[in-house]
């Protein structure tokens, strides 16, 4: 996906409905099993390993972008909320585990040099996850190199010359 835009987007990037699309065929899966296969709590837990499955490979994939505009990061905020309206609808749940996970990092591009500081040493994402947000936020080189050192030095990050 080309989240370095010139113009902000009007509807959501293709793979959020082929993500719901699955979602929606395995929980289909789930309830067209036959009676007392799973218990509806058990289905509820598996639908939850899914969606925070998804939740988690999003932001592996936003953190991989090499290039991000602030209309991309728009992109990213509105593909989030498709997503978790496509979810909703499918689970029936109001609350999605692991949303904040989602939208902590894309809130996350817009933080002052300070602000990312704090975010770094609160944060549960991976070293590379916050390494590649690092790169695609604007932010001087000079900031952006601090802060990378700064992630380096806090998991152990051997540098590479």
């Amino acid at each position: 996906v080309n989240y370095d835009l010139s113009s902000l987007a009007d509807s959501r990037s293709p793979w959020v409905g082929q993500l719901l699309e699955q979602v929606r065929n395995f929980n289909q899966s789930l309830l067209s099993l036959p009676a007392g296969t799973l218990t509806n709590e058990v289905r509820q837990m598996l639908l939850e390993y899914v969606v925070i499955a998804a939740t988690e490979s999003i932001v592996e994939g936003m953190s991989r972008v090499k290039k991000c505009s602030q209309e991309g990061r728009a992109l990213m905020n509105l593909n989030a909320k498709e997503l978790y309206d496509g979810l909703r609808k499918i689970t029936g749940w109001k609350q999605l585990p692991n949303a904040a996970f989602v939208d902590n990092f894309i809130t996350a591009f817009w933080k002052t040099e300070p602000e990312m500081m704090e975010f770094i040493m609160q944060s549960q994402y991976k070293p590379t996850q916050l390494i590649g947000l690092l790169h695609s936020m604007p932010l001087p080189s000079s900031s952006k190199r601090d802060i990378q050192r700064r992630i380096e030095e806090i998991y152990k990050i051997p540098r590479k010359f």
